[in-house]
């Protein structure tokens, strides 16, 4: 599949970034002529941004959309299309659950990503950050369906290889709210 990706990072702190601004852009085309076995163009952006304010008081937000444009999007492979929930993407929902389902409960991908993030760390001691999140988002087909939501708590380990992110998110748009953790290796831009 013919891909174009381009981003671009600026960041102050190293491994452990104080400030910074990243934003990527994905394009990807197929098409029937060629050994596909669907028509298609997918658009992908994701920025992401950090400050830190009076040395101490971390901000992150981050925000991701894309669509796949088909005349024919249920022939466009399952590998291929959009999902959300997971570590990198609305805490508090299993990888990959938020999408359509098929008539067996199971993800099937979506055409269009909305996901979205605010975070807050307070620079606590040299090495450890505690942490409050709430990310919104879902992959969908067709109009335009509601965001799901997850909030929580989590500690930052800033280790001698990187960060480390130990989160405990509530997937509070479903009944009971339930709870799940997730672990995440490296820098947040």
């Amino acid at each position: 599949v013919p891909s174009l990706s381009v981003s671009k990072l600026r960041s102050r702190g190293g491994l452990d970034p104080t400030h910074g601004f990243r934003h990527q852009y994905h394009l990807e085309t197929a098409s029937t002529a060629v050994f596909s076995d669907a028509d298609y163009l997918l658009l992908r952006g994701n920025w992401r941004w950090l400050t830190t304010l009076a040395q101490r008081h971390m901000l992150l937000a981050r925000v991701e959309l894309g669509h796949i444009i088909s005349d024919d999007f249920q022939a466009v492979a399952p590998s291929t299309r959009f999902y959300a929930g997971g570590d990198s993407s609305v805490r508090g929902y299993d990888y990959r659950r938020l999408s359509p389902r098929n008539a067996n409960g199971e993800s099937i991908g979506g055409q269009n990503l909305v996901v979205g993030s605010f975070e807050y760390a307070w620079r606590w001691l040299p090495s450890w950050r505690p942490a409050v999140f709430l990310d919104a988002g879902n992959a969908f087909t067709g109009g335009w369906q509601p965001l799901k939501l997850g909030a929580g708590v989590g500690m930052r380990w800033i280790s001698p290889v990187g960060p480390v992110r130990f989160d405990m998110a509530s997937a509070i748009s479903e009944p009971g709210a339930p709870w799940r953790v997730h672990l995440t290796l490296g820098a947040p831009l």
